[in-house]
């Protein structure tokens, strides 16, 4: 695991959440209920998901798989104060934002569609 592709993963959380957050704030803005407006701002955030998923899957799918298997031989390391258990510590805390803005763009989205 290194910095590059961790730093990348979390740009595409970022991506897909900073849109998410802005329709789902458009909902409840919106007292007409679901407009025409607010209908094509979700084929729109759909097709952005769509995309971005295309693009990056295979590389979430290493990044989880080696992140699973990776923590549970070596969770030992994050409560040891040495440069590896810092490394260690930071890619923990990495992949579990990642994990926690991948909830919250669900919970958005879903909440107001």
């Amino acid at each position: 695991m290194g910095h590059g592709k961790d730093a990348f993963i979390c740009m595409n959380c970022l991506t897909l959440w900073f849109p998410a957050r802005a329709f789902a704030k458009q909902v409840l803005k919106s007292s007409d209920g679901l407009t025409q407006e607010i209908l094509n701002e979700y084929e729109t955030l759909k097709e952005l998901s769509a995309k971005i998923n295309e693009a990056t899957s295979p590389l979430f799918f290493t990044f989880i798989t080696e992140a699973i298997l990776f923590y549970a031989s070596s969770f030992k390391y994050i409560l040891v104060l040495s440069p590896t258990g810092l490394s260690v510590a930071v890619y923990f805390c990495t992949f579990f934002l990642c994990l926690s803005i991948a909830a919250d763009i669900c919970k958005q989205v879903y909440k107001h569609a």
